[in-house]
């Protein structure tokens, strides 16, 4: 169950996993929108939505054991987080993205360093002087359809955590590149409002995943996704995808502020429940459909 709490048009979710959806991404859970009573006393609306885990319909690779420490067994599968906060276990790099093992987990100290060797692998080819070489840069361990995907319904939904936390990738077994998905976290996305200051949003013709002075050094992935966009080759398949992806995109778009009429009365018990007053301008379905069509003609202006 995801509250939400920062998204009291409670669609948000919804919309960002169904561009997902539309897209390279292997897999994007669906998720149905419940309201919940405990012990009898209403808790307001919840996201309820499939679980991440390992199995051949969602992220479909090799589940690892505590005795896949050697050989083929130990390069995979792994699912990663790119996470700001981590714990203790998070893995570093040299570069300091923080990134969390998802699964194993509990994962051996082989697996440990296995790990932490293809994140620096990867880091290290990104940031070398010929990073752009298609056989010996980054792009030999990145499956590049995936992560241009994920951008780009991350740029498009102004997904603020995008490359911060909550951005996932894993590694398959045998396989020497990183595949991102699935998306997840879209509650601060769509007209991103100010949690507690519900008037005020960022403007639909700004970048944001690859602004410099927002994304590139932000812990997490920040350094990762602004030295992406330094690649001429990358740039222009992103130019390329999105002129794929652009029609679908906006003809999605259009059915946004539709979605918001079954759930007002869910919306509306959410507000007596809590106190929270009347819904802000930028949660209101309508209004972020606007703006999202502004985003699309800003995305059509600038990739």
């Amino acid at each position: 169950l995801l509250a939400n709490y920062a998204d009291r048009s409670q669609i948000r979710t919804t919309v960002g996993q169904t561009l997902a959806s539309m897209t390279s991404i292997d897999w994007s859970p669906r998720s149905q929108l419940v309201e919940v009573v405990l012990n009898g006393v209403y808790q307001g609306p919840y996201q309820l939505i499939e679980h991440r885990r390992i199995d051949k319909d969602r992220i479909n690779i090799d589940e690892m054991s505590s005795s896949d420490n050697s050989g083929e067994a130990l390069t995979g599968g792994y699912v990663f987080e790119i996470d700001f906060r981590g714990d203790d276990q998070a893995l570093r790099t040299s570069r300091g993205a923080k990134v969390t093992v998802s699964d194993p987990e509990p994962y051996t100290p082989e697996q440990q360093a296995y790990a932490q060797s293809v994140l620096q692998r990867f880091e290290d080819a990104l940031f070398s002087p010929n990073f752009a070489d298609p056989e010996t840069g980054y792009r030999a361990y990145v499956d590049m359809d995936s992560l241009i995907d994920s951008y780009l319904v991350a740029e498009f939904t102004m997904q603020v955590d995008f490359f911060y936390t909550s951005t996932f990738f894993y590694k398959k077994r045998g396989d020497e590149k990183f595949y991102f998905g699935p998306m997840w976290d879209f509650d601060v996305s769509v007209a991103p409002v100010t949690v507690g200051v519900e008037e005020i949003t960022w403007p639909a013709n700004m970048p944001w995943v690859r602004n410099p002075s927002i994304t590139f050094n932000r812990d997490g992935g920040g350094k990762w996704i602004g030295r992406l966009f330094e690649d001429p080759t990358f740039v222009q398949a992103v130019h390329d995808r999105w002129q794929e992806l652009k029609e679908p995109f906006g003809a999605y778009v259009q059915g946004m502020a539709a979605m918001q009429a079954p759930l007002n009365s869910a919306i509306k018990a959410d507000s007596v429940r809590w106190d929270r007053g009347e819904l802000g301008t930028y949660h209101r379905a309508s209004q972020m459909q606007g703006w999202m069509n502004q985003r699309w003609n800003w995305m059509n202006s600038t990739m």
